[in-house]
């Protein structure tokens, strides 16, 4: 008697990879990307390369802004620029977390921004971006860069923490309408981030301050 054997369809071979893709993911979050290296060892890397990351801050600011949207043109594209983010450990430097203005807090501040954001000529899209805050994300990825992240946050003003929160700047206009519409609110300031913090979900973040324009950052995006 012979017996034949069925070999696996392709329909199969891909369930069976995606089943076993999703186990390493979930094994990747539970058991990885929830132990992120200590405060302490953060604060080490900051004290050792601000000067640094300080300096690719700089750059960022500074890059001229093209004529249109190209995306070959970006700030960090050149080759000395790129090896000093690799020499630094360095991923990203992105903007994140709105937009920053001197008065904070004023209606002035957020009149400037939403004039700049009307302003799409070069000139108006480069004065924003000096408003922007901006992550900086490790190259190590013991820290993460895709869901959920241990990184620097840089904010140009200087932000009030006084109350425990990373108090959001005052919005106005149509942005008042999507403070309301998606829940924009102040951040909680914790001494320390070295355990999860207690209620981390996704599209939270919790922040320790470093220094007025510095933060170590976790943040569960909604990925």
């Amino acid at each position: 008697m012979v017996i034949s054997i069925k070999r696996p369809t392709s329909l199969y071979v891909f369930f069976l990879v995606l089943l076993l893709l999703s186990v390493f993911y979930a094994g990747y979050s539970i058991f990885v990307a929830n132990k992120f290296p200590k405060d302490d060892e953060v604060i080490k890397f900051f004290n050792k390369n601000r000067s640094d990351l300080e300096y690719l801050i700089k750059l960022y600011y500074a890059h001229p802004e093209p004529s249109v949207r190209d995306g070959s043109n970006l700030w960090d594209s050149s080759p000395a620029v790129k090896e000093l983010k690799k020499k630094v450990g360095v991923r990203y430097v992105n903007p994140h977390g709105g937009y920053w203005p001197p008065d904070l807090y004023g209606q002035s501040g957020a009149n400037l921004i939403d004039d700049l954001i009307k302003d799409q000529s070069p000139k108006g899209r480069f004065n924003l971006r000096q408003y922007e805050a901006l992550n900086v994300i490790f190259l190590d990825e013991r820290y993460g860069f895709y869901e959920k992240t241990k990184s620097l946050l840089y904010i140009p003003a200087v932000v009030d923490v006084s109350h425990g929160v990373l108090k959001s700047p005052f919005l106005s206009g149509r942005h008042e309408l999507l403070k309301k519409k998606y829940g924009v609110r102040d951040d909680v300031i914790l001494p320390d981030l070295t355990e999860l913090p207690e209620g981390w979900e996704k599209g939270k973040c919790f922040y320790r301050v470093l220094d007025v324009h510095w933060f170590i950052e976790m943040c569960y995006g909604f990925l």
